[in-house]
C-alpha cells in the first residue's frame, strides 16, 4: 500500500493532483529497514546538490529528515521528491525552497536473476541530476521489453556506454580489473556506496561499445540491487561471475545502516 506526505503532513489529492502534471524537480530512492538505510547521506547530499541547481534553494538536511520520518520508520521502498511549492516565485525567476513529498511502498528486495539488455541510443537531460524528465526511460525500457529484452542500456553516437534505464552499469575487465564506466551519467547512491568500500583493483574509463568483446562480467546496480549480473548485452554474452558479484555485494553491506 502506498502512503504519501507533503512536507510532514499527509498527502491530499489537491496536494498530488498538479504534481502529475509538473515535470519539474527531482527525487532520491532508497530501501529502509527498521527506519534505517545505508548511504542516507549520499541521499541527502544528492537531494541537496541538486535543489541548489533547480531551485537555487535547498531543504535543510534535518527537515528533509523529519519528512521522511513522518512518514515511515519501519520496512519500505522510499522516494523522496522535491518540486515546486510557489510556482507564481519559481516562474518570477526568484530562488524558492522546493516542497518534499515523500511516498512509499512495500519493500524490495535485491534480484540475482540475470539481465539481457540492448543498447539504445540516449542520454538523459541533465543526466547528473535524479531528475523528473523520465519520459525517455521509460520509452526505451517498454520498447526494450517488448523486443524481448529486459532493459535498455544508453550509449551516446559515439557507441560510449552510460547508463541503464534506472541504473548504473559496472564491468570486469579481462585481468579482474572493475571498471566504472565514465560517461554522462547519474552517479548512483548504490554506486557511491560500492566505490567507497570495494577492496581490488579498479579504474574509472569510458567503455564503448566496441570494447564489450574484450571484457569478461557486467553487472547492474541501484537502489534495490548492489550486484545484478547482466547475461548479455546485444547479444554479446557475459559469465556471471559469483566470486565478481560477490565483492561487489559485500562492498554495499560494509556501509552501515543510518538512522534517519
Amino acid at each position: 500500500m502506498t502512503h504519501a506526505t507533503v512536507n510532514g503532513v499527509p498527502a491530499s489529492a489537491d496536494d498530488l493532483v498538479p504534481l502529475a502534471f509538473a515535470g519539474y524537480g527531482h527525487y532520491t530512492s532508497m530501501q529502509m529497514r527498521a527506519g534505517r538505510v545505508r548511504g542516507f547521506g549520499f541521499h541527502l547530499d544528492r537531494l541537496r546538490v541538486a535543489s541548489l541547481e533547480l531551485f537555487g534553494v535547498a531543504v535543510p538536511d534535518e527537515r528533509v529528515r523529519e519528512c521522511v520520518r513522518a512518514t515511515v520508520t519501519g520496512d519500505a521502498s522510499v522516494v523522496v521528491h522535491m518540486f515546486v511549492g510557489d510556482w507564481a516565485a519559481f516562474e518570477a525567476g526568484r530562488p524558492v525552497e522546493p516542497s518534499v513529498l515523500v511516498r512509499t511502498r512495500a519493500p524490495a528486495e535485491p534480484s540475482e536473476t540475470p539481465v539481457r539488455v540492448r543498447t539504445a541510443r540516449f542520454g538523459r537531460y541533465l543526466p547528473h541530476i535524479k531528475n523528473a524528465a523520465t519520459m525517455g526511460l521509460v520509452h526505451h525500457h517498454r520498447h526494450a521489453v517488448i523486443d524481448g529484452y529486459d532493459d535498455a542500456l544508453f550509449v551516446d553516437d559515439d557507441g560510449v556506454i552510460s547508463e541503464g534505464s534506472a541504473w548504473n552499469v559496472l564491468f570486469l575487465d579481462a585481468d579482474g580489473t572493475t571498471v566504472f564506466p565514465v560517461a554522462p551519467m547519474l552517479l548512483g547512491t548504490m554506486l557511491q556506496m560500492i566505490r567507497t568500500r570495494f577492496t581490488g583493483p579498479v579504474t574509472d574509463r569510458a567503455v564503448g561499445v566496441i570494447n564489450l568483446p574484450d571484457l569478461r562480467g557486467a553487472a547492474l546496480t541501484n537502489s534495490i540491487n548492489p550486484a545484478r549480473p547482466i547475461s548479455a548485452v546485444d547479444g554479446r554474452e557475459f559469465p556471471v561471475d559469483d566470486e565478481w558479484l560477490g565483492r561487489l555485494r559485500a562492498a554495499y553491506a560494509d556501509n552501515v545502516p543510518e538512522a534517519v
